[in-house]
């Protein structure tokens, strides 16, 4: 595809090719149960004419992400799970996934395809990825769900305790161009413009402080689409993100027994069923500052690509004035001593009373790094 030949701004009415669907995320908005009620219901999806392109994975297509990548990029290795750096291989696959692609294009209507790695793609990629499309789709819409920064950050933390790290702080610290671009949703979606076309990026500002605060994912990204769910098997929400004591039991308990993944997921169960109350891991000023830095892009993502409207509130105040951690840690103390009398728990349990839950400073928190990679 040449630079000057884009996808996405082909004329109106061009609409004999087929239209591809790329659903790039964002993080933490509900993917999983999106990709899994599109696994369930397939069948029915290829009844109305929408093809899902299984070979690109099951459930969330992240060989598709991979094959846009440099043969040599150690992220293709990481998403693909199958290439490690093997450039035949890469090359296959690519070669092949675009032949099957193309044969369930013609097939249908339309496709659509979805992963959270596509967000995460470099420009470079992003074109690649336009290269590797081009061929076989004559339109392109592409979706992101786009959270507030701080939703999506506080999020992404709970993911990384929840597999067994221990992240630097509440939130992040942006020290790098590339964290920082993570979460500049106007950054990575004027790549994709370029490459497919202004108007065919479609933006949904969602979750708390945007308008589709309330509103369930499956359903929005169904009715986003304009596609009849009517039938659809339904999907339970995935992947429920602990609230802050549970969060700090799990910590410290990594920082006890890095490699403890079974026995953190049971223990992570079982807070869950402790009845208990939601604590903002953060506080007020500290959500504020970090949301300053993507006052700019959010400003731009309202005026490009959401009809000149805010998309998020600026003044998140559900969040509390003083820094909650003292109540986080009475109330993970308070879960402790309940676990405790449980036989199952306790033996796991005790050394986190006994030794107390660390208040984890820069020097103890490099060491815990070090040692988790």
């Amino acid at each position: 595809m040449n630079r000057d030949d884009v996808p996405g701004t082909r004329q109106d009415g061009d609409r004999r090719g087929p239209l591809c669907i790329l659903h790039i995320g964002a993080e933490k908005t509900g993917t999983t149960s999106i990709q899994e009620s599109l696994f369930l219901n397939r069948g029915l999806l290829a009844a109305r004419g929408i093809g899902w392109p299984g070979f690109l994975g099951e459930r969330n297509h992240k060989l598709l992400a991979a094959a846009a990548l440099a043969h040599d990029s150690p992220d293709a290795a990481m998403i693909g799970n199958a290439f490690h750096g093997d450039r035949a291989a890469h090359a296959t696959f690519r070669k092949g996934a675009m032949a099957d692609l193309s044969a369930l294009a013609t097939a249908h209507d339309a496709i659509i395809v979805s992963s959270e790695d596509l967000q995460r793609l470099p420009a470079a990629a992003v074109w690649r990825l336009g290269d590797l499309l081009a061929p076989h789709f004559s339109r392109f819409q592409v979706v992101m769900f786009a959270p507030r920064q701080d939703v999506l950050a506080l999020r992404r933390r709970a993911q990384l305790i929840r597999s067994g790290h221990v992240p630097a702080g509440v939130l992040p610290a942006l020290s790098t161009a590339e964290e920082r671009r993570f979460y500049n949703y106007a950054e990575i979606l004027n790549d994709w413009s370029a490459v497919f076309g202004e108007g065919s990026v479609r933006v949904v500002a969602v979750g708390p402080g945007s308008a589709e605060a309330s509103a369930d994912s499956v359903a929005l990204f169904y009715r986003t689409l304009g596609v009849e769910a009517d039938g659809f098997a339904a999907t339970a929400r995935l992947n429920r993100s602990p609230d802050s004591a549970s969060l700090m039991i799990l910590e410290a308990l990594t920082l006890q027994h890095p490699r403890a993944d079974r026995l953190r997921g049971v223990l992570e169960r079982r807070l869950a069923s402790i009845p208990h109350f939601e604590l903002p891991p953060v506080g007020r000023d500290a959500v504020y500052a970090f949301l300053a830095t993507f006052e700019g892009c959010n400003e731009e993502l309202g005026r490009r690509w959401l009809e000149g409207v805010r998309p998020f509130d600026t003044a998140p105040d559900d969040y509390p004035t003083d820094d909650p951690e003292g109540a986080i840690r009475l109330e993970a103390e308070r879960r402790l001593h309940i676990l405790v009398g449980e036989d199952e728990m306790s033996s796991a349990v005790r050394p986190l009373i006994e030794h107390g839950l660390p208040r984890i400073e820069p020097p103890q928190l490099q060491g815990a790094v070090t040692a988790l990679q």
